[in-house]
């Protein structure tokens, strides 16, 4: 399934309300990927958090987080009290179309 829109899966989400997707921002683990300058001081995060975050999204407990942006730096726990919060859309991504300085749709 191809999908060219700006909100991306969010738009399937009401076509498909079984599907469960999730933007997940993986974090920077150290690796010969990450061996360089620019990263180097940033790679502090863990590879098993990944792993750890796929593992919660991918059961039922992940549920109210469907279409929702996601990050392996973030605490389940206290996203978990927050639920009503992202339920009402705190985590979802919104596209804001930037119109340009000379006129024109944004497009």
């Amino acid at each position: 399934m191809h999908c060219n829109s700006p909100n991306g899966s969010t738009d399937l989400l009401p076509e498909y309300p079984t599907l469960r997707t999730f933007t997940m921002l993986p974090g920077i683990v150290p690796s010969d990927l990450s061996d360089n300058d620019a990263f180097t001081p940033f790679a502090k995060d863990e590879g098993e958090l990944t792993g750890v975050l796929g593992l919660y999204l991918a059961s039922t407990r992940g549920d109210y987080l469907k279409g929702s942006l996601v990050s392996v730096n973030w605490d389940l726990e206290e996203m978990e009290a927050h639920k009503e919060e992202i339920l009402g859309g705190l985590l979802k991504i919104k596209w804001v179309p930037v119109l340009p300085c000379s006129g024109g749709s944004g497009w």
